[in-house]
């Protein structure tokens, strides 16, 4: 493995401890399991590829409200493009670590920014042009696996993150890739849909014995408020709403980008 393959890993390793149940969230452990997948990136799993493989339970294959329901999810993706931007804000924790997360993102151009804040470190993230830089403190670089003098270089501006590791922290962070996974969903994705006078709860179960819920407005403009994960030792809560306001992300400054 070279030294740069190994760091991406140690990157997504200290990521996944800070971001928490971010990394749930898409199914993905932000992490590769050998040098050969950093060189050859596999094909992630999403809800759509996920879908065509899954045996529907059948309480949602007999449920009458998971097609209203999906179709809703389906109709929250499209309303938020037309509004532009999305924001998603809320909290999680695991292992007695909690940490919180604020995360923005243009729909339409794609560019997103976030900031998750846990114990002792501080993340920042932005995204343009399918391009990530990241900008932490010590002590998340330290936890990269980065040596002290590295992790002191780190700290004192953005660092380029290369496209794996920039692809994966947009399947965690993206508010955009929050709401395409949600609407690609299919009723074999489905284990229940609990349905309220006002909302949609959309269940996902898994092997490991996660539980994802997403939360959809049911009548009016059809929303994606928010999503929830419990899982063992896991409880995460991320709130959703539109923005009007144009989203600007901006491109850190060449004399501010670091390569430790």
């Amino acid at each position: 493995m070279t030294r740069r393959a190994s760091r991406a890993r140690s990157v997504l390793a200290a990521a996944a401890l800070v971001l928490l149940a971010g990394l749930c969230l898409t199914g993905c452990s932000g992490r590769d399991d050998d040098a050969a997948r950093e060189r050859h990136p596999v094909p992630k799993a999403d809800a759509s590829t996920a879908s065509r493989e899954a045996t529907p339970s059948a309480s949602a294959m007999t449920d009458p409200h998971v097609g209203a329901a999906l179709e809703r999810l389906r109709a929250a993706s499209r309303a938020a493009h037309v509004a532009g931007a999305t924001r998603m804000t809320g909290s999680s924790s695991t292992a007695g670590e909690r940490g919180t997360v604020r995360a923005t993102g243009d729909l339409r151009s794609g560019a997103w920014e976030a900031t998750v804040r846990a114990p002792r470190t501080r993340l920042e993230v932005r995204s343009r042009y399918n391009t990530t830089w990241v900008h932490a403190d010590r002590t998340f670089w330290l936890r990269s696996g980065y040596t002290p003098a590295s992790a002191r270089a780190g700290a004192r501006g953005w660092v380029l993150m290369e496209r794996s590791a920039g692809d994966r922290l947009r399947d965690q962070l993206d508010p955009g890739r929050v709401l395409g996974r949600a609407a690609a969903l299919r009723p074999a994705d489905v284990a229940r849909v609990r349905a309220d006078e006002d909302r949609y709860e959309v269940v996902l179960d898994d092997d490991s014995g996660a539980r994802t819920t997403f939360v959809v407005t049911r009548r009016g403009t059809p929303v994606l408020r928010s999503v929830r994960l419990r899982g063992e030792g896991v409880r995460a809560d991320f709130d959703l709403r539109l923005l009007r306001e144009p989203v600007v992300v901006a491109t850190p400054r060449p004399d501010e980008v670091v390569r430790p």
